[in-house]
C-alpha cells in the first residue's frame, strides 16, 4: 500500500515544515524554500524565458529557472499562459519589453 505523507495547509499552501515566513508566503521545507500564492513579475519573466528556451511540455527543464516553485505550480501557470496564447495574445511581449 502507498501512504501519503501528512501535510498541513496554511493560507491555501501546502506546508511540510512548521517554519513559514508570512511576509513573503515562503515556506521552508527540509530541502528548499517554496513560494505559494501570486507569481511575482520576476517569476513570470523567468517562466517565459524557460518556455522560450525549452518549449511547451518541458516543465522539469523550465523548473530549473524557478527553484521556489513546484512542478505542479509551474504546470498550472503554464495552462493559464498557454490559454492566453491560444486566444491570440503575444505571451512573450513582457519578455521582449524587458530583455534579461
Amino acid at each position: 500500500k502507498r501512504f501519503r505523507k501528512s501535510r498541513e495547509r496554511v493560507d491555501g499552501c501546502e506546508v511540510r515544515s512548521p517554519v513559514a515566513n508570512e511576509a513573503t508566503k515562503t515556506f521552508i521545507t527540509p530541502n528548499k524554500a517554496q513560494r505559494c500564492g501570486r507569481w511575482t513579475f520576476e517569476e513570470k519573466l523567468l517562466f517565459l524565458h524557460g518556455l522560450k528556451v525549452y518549449g511547451k511540455g518541458r516543465w522539469k527543464k523550465i523548473r530549473s529557472f524557478l527553484p521556489t516553485r513546484t512542478l505542479i505550480q509551474i504546470k498550472s501557470h503554464a495552462q493559464k499562459v498557454l490559454k492566453r496564447e491560444e486566444a491570440g495574445d503575444d505571451i512573450f511581449a513582457p519578455l521582449n519589453a524587458n530583455p534579461t
